[in-house]
């Protein structure tokens, strides 16, 4: 996957000059992972089951490298936090990404815990915000959101006005309840849900009034990570407006050839061209693939659609400037 990237030959690819063209000078990318160095396990675990688990050790001045191939011109920045694998050694990433953020002003640490063992207030002053994971060992639908951001955990982040990222549960539409209940209690939390709320399709009947109800709360922000659908974007452009959106990649899982679907079920599945035993579909025709498939190049080129298609050009610099740095200025800053 880091060979593909690093081997190919980007500024002679169309995507190139239309992502150059798009982007603005100044771009920070709100949902990144990384992790400290560790001599026993290797960058990417290619036998991982779940996704979490399939980059045990990504280092985080590859990012930098990463964009200088695809896009020199571009200044970049990353909030960064730990990967949702690293059961018992949230401390030592928080420790190790904290640090590594005193030396590098491109980095925004958010901390990570687990539930049974919320921050303190001293403790989360060094970083930008704070993101749990739900529990794996029950099914989603009988996961709420306090499961794993505890109320006394949300008190303390709701004293410091700091950012909580939320992957929910499920998604917006089934969350959206106790969403707005905390988002309600807890005032002066920036709640960002990643990934759209969990939205990598768009679901006309449903998606846009969630987004509705969402809109009467003036906390809450999501983050386009992993996202490559232009309608969910251009719905929440219409619904709540170009400052509740953050540009997010989920990097390094955005560094995948792949792309979601439907199955003939109905059912999200991630189709790649990666080895992993938790991909659901293969691509047939791997080489046709590449990097048409580039999925950070999706999320991108899906904002520019979306963008383009939502507002009139003398205004599409704004919202471009705004979601790809300065609402998460405004939010994790």
């Amino acid at each position: 996957m880091i060979e593909k990237i690093f081997g190919y030959d980007w500024q002679n690819h169309v995507y190139f000059q239309e992502i150059n063209d798009f982007l603005p000078k100044f771009v920070i990318d709100t949902h990144t992972h990384g992790s400290p160095p560790t001599k026993l396990i290797n960058m990417i675990n290619e036998r991982a089951l779940t996704p979490g688990e399939s980059f045990n050790y990504f280092p985080i001045e590859l990012y930098i490298n990463i964009f200088k191939k695809i896009v020199p011109g571009i200044k970049y920045h990353q909030v960064i936090f730990g990967f949702p694998h690293t059961i018992g050694r949230e401390e030592e990433t928080n420790k190790y990404l904290a640090k590594k953020s005193l030396k590098l002003i491109n980095f925004r640490p958010v901390a990570i815990y687990a539930p049974e063992a919320p921050p303190t207030k001293k403790y989360l002053s060094d970083f930008c915000g704070l993101k749990m994971y739900r529990p794996l060992d029950r099914p989603k639908n009988e996961v709420k959101i306090i499961d794993f951001f505890s109320e006394k955990t949300l008190k303390i982040i709701n004293e410091l006005e700091k950012s909580i990222v939320i992957h929910l549960p499920e998604n917006l539409l089934q969350n959206i309840n106790e969403l707005m209940i905390l988002s309600e209690k807890y005032k002066k939390i920036k709640f960002i849900l990643a990934h759209m709320g969990v939205m990598y399709l768009n679901s006309p009947n449903y998606y846009p009034a969630a987004l509705k109800e969402i809109s009467k709360r003036p906390n809450i922000y999501l983050d386009t990570a992993m996202v490559s659908d232009p309608e969910v974007f251009i719905n929440a452009l219409k619904y709540l407006g170009y400052k509740k959106i953050l540009f997010g990649s989920d990097a390094p899982f955005s560094f995948l050839n792949s792309n979601f679907c439907l199955d003939e079920k109905g059912k999200l599945r991630l189709r790649t061209d990666e080895i992993f035993p938790w991909v659901k579909a293969g691509y047939e025709k791997e080489r046709e693939m590449w990097p048409k498939n580039f999925f950070h190049y999706q999320i991108i080129l899906a904002l520019k659609q979306a963008i383009n298609d939502f507002c009139k050009s003398n205004k599409a610099s704004i919202i471009k400037q705004s979601i790809f740095s300065q609402n998460a200025l405004d939010v994790l800053y």
